[in-house]
């Protein structure tokens, strides 16, 4: 049964294979496979961490406070894509955007100002966000 939570702890869970509507009830079926949850989430396990956000720059895409990132240090990130950068020796989490030579660490909330990375700057991309975790209860 897909509800009993009498089952030994594991990374494998039961996935309903029709999914669940967003908009207005539709029929579907109880039918599912088995995931682990780590294949399920991860790409690059032995170059993936986790990391809990902190603050509300990236709220405008989804991101709060709170939330929990998955982080691919394998991955070279393209532009537009979402990172975890250190600037000046403190971790943030931006959208990278490389306009020719030009690179900007773009807020997603208007009450933060962007970071426009210079040459003098300390400066480095640790990892590229694949999954945002989101916690309802706790």
């Amino acid at each position: 049964d897909l509800l009993d939570l009498t089952r030994t702890r594991s990374t494998r869970f039961p996935l309903m294979e029709s999914g669940v509507s967003a908009g207005p009830p539709v029929s579907t079926s109880d039918d599912t496979v088995t995931v682990d949850i780590v294949d399920f989430l991860v790409s690059n396990p032995d170059s993936t961490f986790f990391v809990n956000v902190i603050g509300d720059s990236m709220k405008d895409i989804g991101i709060y406070d709170g939330d929990t990132l998955i982080i691919d240090r394998a991955i070279t990130p393209k532009s537009g894509e979402i990172i975890v950068a250190r600037v000046f020796n403190e971790l943030t989490v931006k959208r990278f955007v490389r306009n020719g030579k030009r690179v900007i660490l773009a807020a997603e909330n208007r009450a933060h100002k962007n970071i426009e990375v210079t040459e003098d700057m300390d400066f480095s991309i640790i990892g590229v966000v694949t999954t945002s975790i989101k916690k309802f209860r706790r």
